[in-house]
């Protein structure tokens, strides 16, 4: 399984010091001492998003095996428990084979291009394919049975779960299922609420846990470590920001290199740590400074960003746009579909228009595509007829 190199060696680290104490997310790395070990003491992606380094190491460990090993169980477990969910997903939405057919390649072509990105990049796509398909079928078929809270209970638990491998990663399966929930005429407010609130309570079991586990290890380095400082844990914003400024050709040779962002930083803030909250406020002046005084360098920017960006979902929706206008899906289902694909577009917006950084607009591209061509060939075989869209029904059957 591909894995970035920094985050490899992060990761090595990180199973040292939970060989060395026992203690979850505290790393162990060559250098003076910390009383009583081999090595310096510290937390363990504090730059990074925590659930690698929660998850992986913990698999090496119950397991007995490699790290290697472990990420490979790891990221690949992910692929595939969603995978089959996704396909469970496409037998049941569908009664028809050719329809089931159109969303299990859909899925098979996700997986595939997972398999070959690989690292916390394919949580966003397999979000998508594990949950919105079966949430689909129980809003279709069992949307007053007791099923469908449960689903938003346990599908929240792994959506939580997510954000905590690759930040926002889930934040478009939960806008989608927010959007169909308020919009379709299936539901009360009363059952609307209470929907809201299974998932609600399911995403934030995991992230109370790792807030927790943070406490713990944070804890457990002021007590061994006596230079320890705590640095927060979440993945720079500014940073990726900053250099992804360098997508096109520019005076201010900006390029996407960290190194580039690292100088901009020291020029602003000699003595910040790198990718410290300091260093990120400094980015985040040197941004605003673009934005304040060559508003054009950056919209030309975003244009350019924005247009690669629909190009690859003209492509991966490809005839289900089509399909959309002359079959229009029910309006809560079609809705729910936007606010998601916008968000999920702001990754790539916001560093790189490539594929690690939109994998979950691809997979929801991929989604709205296979759906619209499987609720188009439904509809015909039913003796519909092209049309062009009237969204009056609210109603999420399909």
């Amino acid at each position: 399984m591909v894995i970035m190199d920094s985050r490899y060696q992060d990761l090595v680290r990180a199973v040292d010091g939970y060989a060395a104490t026992g203690q979850p997310l505290v790393g162990l790395a060559p250098g003076e001492p910390s009383p009583g070990f081999a090595g310096t003491l510290f937390a363990a992606g504090y730059s990074d998003d925590l659930g690698s380094y929660a998850f992986i190491p913990l698999i090496a460990r119950l397991l007995d095996v490699s790290l290697d090993q472990a990420i490979t169980i790891f990221f690949v477990g992910i692929i595939g428990l969603s995978t089959l969910l996704g396909l469970v997903g496409s037998w049941l939405l569908f009664r028809r084979w050719p329809e089931r057919l159109m969303l299990a390649f859909g899925i098979a072509f996700l997986v595939y291009r997972s398999l070959r990105i690989g690292d916390v990049y394919v949580v966003p796509a397999m979000a998508v394919v594990a949950v919105l398909p079966l949430f689909l079928v129980l809003v279709t078929r069992w949307a007053r049975s007791p099923a469908l809270p449960l689903f938003l209970l346990v599908a929240g638990v792994g959506l939580g779960a997510s954000q905590l491998i690759r930040a926002h990663a889930a934040t478009p399966v939960i806008l989608f299922i927010l959007v169909l929930v308020l919009l379709a005429r299936e539901f009360r407010w009363t059952q609307r609420l209470g929907l809201m609130a299974s998932l609600a309570v399911g995403v934030l079991i995991p992230l109370l846990a790792m807030q927790l586990l943070v406490a713990q290890r944070d804890r457990y380095l002021h007590a061994h470590e006596p230079r320890y400082e705590e640095r927060g844990a979440s993945h720079p914003l500014w940073h990726p920001a900053y250099v992804g400024l360098g997508f096109l050709d520019n005076r201010y040779d900006i390029r996407w290199d960290d190194s580039v962002a690292a100088e901009a930083a020291k020029r602003i803030d000699p003595e910040a740590p790198y990718l410290s909250a300091r260093y990120d406020a400094a980015l985040k002046q040197a941004v605003l400074t673009l934005v304040r005084t060559d508003p054009l360098f950056i919209l030309t920017t975003l244009a350019a960003k924005l247009g690669v960006l629909g190009l690859y979902f003209l492509l991966l929706a490809n005839l289900g746009l089509l399909a959309s206008l002359l079959f229009p899906k029910p309006i809560a289902v079609e809705w729910a579909f936007w606010p998601a694909i916008g968000f999920a577009a702001l990754p790539a917006l916001v560093a790189l228009p490539v594929a690690p950084y939109f994998m979950g607009l691809a997979a929801l591209a991929v989604l709205y595509g296979a759906l619209s061509l499987a609720h188009a060939v439904s509809v015909w075989r039913t003796g519909g007829r092209p049309q062009w869209p009237r969204y009056q029904s609210r109603s999420v059957t399909l």
